[in-house]
């Protein structure tokens, strides 16, 4: 019979003579897998052409059918500056009218060219695994049927973490879980309730609300995840920007 007192101790034991160090990443990540990750953005930007008429029709239709969503988890008193993660051509439009500071932040360069032109927007692009932006500067985050697009969760779940303030909020909505149509090339990552309440729970998110195409997360504190394995992740992540 396996005794875990022994094995927990054998493993003390030996990661006391190999202690880990930074050294063993020297090497990582190598050129070639930089190399695959930007062919991988280069594929998910060739699907982001949502900048013609048609789809904005469709962005602002959206919108106003998730407007009550919207206003009721975070209103624009309470929680003005919004990160609209993933946007189309006119969704960052939509939410302005609803009274926030909307940054839109997207992968699809025709919808920068479109938002400038039609409502002189200025969109961000760039890649959700990696925000420019200063930690804490947000009051929300918005990830309307885009966080299914996205290559490593654990990574963006990081990063809306970090831009978000303290008690800040991010919903999310994507395909449902249980409807195979939403299963198509594009999206590389249509998690179920159960794995994406998993996945925000274990990287520090109070999760409010969750169903198999809606989530609403909020950040808590850093007394409130005292000795919870997200906080050391968090504070190294600080340090790296």
């Amino acid at each position: 019979m396996v005794d875990p007192e022994l094995i927990k101790q054998e493993w003390g034991d030996f990661f006391k003579r190999h202690p880990y160090t930074d050294d063993r990443l020297k090497s990582l990540p190598s050129e070639r897998f930089i190399r695959k990750w930007k062919m991988l953005l280069k594929w998910q930007d060739d699907t982001k052409v949502t900048g013609g008429t048609s789809h904005e029709v469709e962005a602002h239709k959206n919108h106003l059918t998730d407007t009550c969503k919207i206003l009721e988890r975070f209103p624009p008193s309470q929680y003005p500056k919004i990160l609209d993660l993933g946007c189309g051509g006119g969704e960052t439009e939509a939410l302005r009218r609803l009274g926030y500071q909307a940054t839109g932040f997207t992968l699809g360069p025709l919808n920068v060219i479109w938002a400038k032109e039609k409502y002189g927007l200025d969109l961000i692009y760039g890649d959700m695994h990696d925000l420019p932006f200063p930690s804490g500067v947000f009051d929300a985050v918005l990830s309307k049927e885009s966080f299914e697009h996205c290559f490593a969760p654990i990574l963006v779940t990081i990063e809306v973490w970090r831009v978000l303030r303290l008690h800040g909020r991010w919903m999310l909505t994507q395909p449902d879980s249980n409807n195979e149509v939403g299963f198509n090339w594009s999206h590389s990552t249509v998690l179920n309730a159960r794995q994406r309440k998993a996945l925000f729970e274990n990287f520090g998110f109070r999760v409010l609300e969750n169903t198999e195409s809606f989530s609403l997360c909020e950040k808590p504190t850093e007394k409130e995840l005292e000795g919870r394995p997200a906080l050391g992740i968090y504070q190294a992540m600080e340090a790296i920007v």
